[in-house]
């Protein structure tokens, strides 16, 4: 689970600024914040939750672990310590993910809001789709047969 989410979390912090897949899928780009935000935040649940689950299973171990071991204990409290630091970061990068990524999104849809108004010229007043936003469909097809 640590190395696919970190995997998926790192392509939520790439793909935050980096805007190449959205430009590429069309798809991806009315759903880039939603995605980005999407991938940092299951990375943040794994995290937190590994974290809390840690606490009895070392807590467990360490009431077995004879008292001469002390570096049993140092190791136990380093690691929760860190998963603790870890998940805190991870809701700072979280934070500046979301911020930047639905930057980004406005970006888009300004852009295809522009791209709309400048098709406006082309539109007509007719619901059949146009070949090459001038010839309609029905006299090619009528034609064709």
């Amino acid at each position: 689970g640590d190395l696919v989410l970190a995997v998926v979390g790192a392509f939520g912090l790439w793909s935050c600024r980096n805007v190449f897949l959205s430009l590429v899928f069309d798809t991806l780009r009315d759903m880039h914040s939603q995605i980005t935000i999407s991938c940092l935040r299951m990375l943040l649940v794994w995290r937190i939750v590994v974290t809390i689950l840690a606490a009895p299973f070392l807590g467990m171990s360490l009431a077995f672990t004879p008292a001469h071991m002390i570096w049993h204990y140092c190791l136990a409290f380093l690691y929760l310590a860190a998963s603790v630091a870890v998940s805190v970061a991870l809701t700072f990068a979280w934070g500046a993910v979301t911020v930047e990524s639905r930057f980004v999104q406005l970006e888009f849809d300004l852009e295809d809001a522009a791209l709309r108004s400048r098709m406006g010229d082309f539109q007509t007043g007719q619901v059949e789709p146009l070949i090459c936003g001038r010839l309609p469909w029905t006299p090619l097809i009528f034609f064709w047969i």
